[in-house]
């Protein structure tokens, strides 16, 4: 949804929401134990946020001659999964408790610009409060104590100039 506030103001938000889950219990041709019914699809710790969203919000105003200035915010937001997870689960054959589903994230980036024509200067700061958040934590291998982890990229200033022909 996007709403011109005013002829120099615009907002966006964009929401999403997501409810994958298993609609039966799933068995292995042995008998064993798979999933259970209402179990959300995916593996921890990769599994979907049920909701996120995208907050935008830019305001322009002219300078000089054909000359613009901007500034813009966007704030992206990324809900926790509750589960439950197969992994999570101790009849499954996929349990283990060591896995985490990713945290609820929230990443602000800003910008400070100008256009002239084609062409776009912009001063930003991508994850503009340097959020960290430990995502996709997993274990290297089953049995191994080494994990993995990722994250944001840290807090990045720096300057963009775009040309378009």
């Amino acid at each position: 949804m996007e709403t011109l506030v005013t002829e120099r103001f615009r907002v966006t938000l964009a929401l999403g929401m997501l409810d994958a889950r298993y609609r039966r219990s799933v068995r292995a041709a042995n008998g064993e134990f798979v999933v259970d019914k209402s179990t959300v699809v995916g593996g921890v710790p990769s599994v979907p946020a049920p909701w996120d969203g995208t907050l935008t919000a830019r305001y322009d105003w002219p300078l000089f001659h054909d000359v613009k200035g901007y500034v813009r915010m966007e704030m992206i937001v990324h809900s926790h999964n509750p589960g439950p997870f197969t992994e999570l689960d101790p009849k499954s054959i996929n349990y283990d408790p060591v896995l985490r589903a990713d945290p609820a994230t929230d990443l602000l980036n800003l910008q400070l610009g100008m256009t002239c024509g084609l062409s776009d200067i912009t001063l930003f700061v991508d994850n503009a409060l340097d959020s960290q958040p430990n995502l996709q934590r997993d274990v290297d291998a089953p049995g191994s104590s080494l994990m993995y982890a990722y994250t944001f990229e840290p807090r990045t200033i720096g300057v963009r100039a775009n040309l378009r022909f």
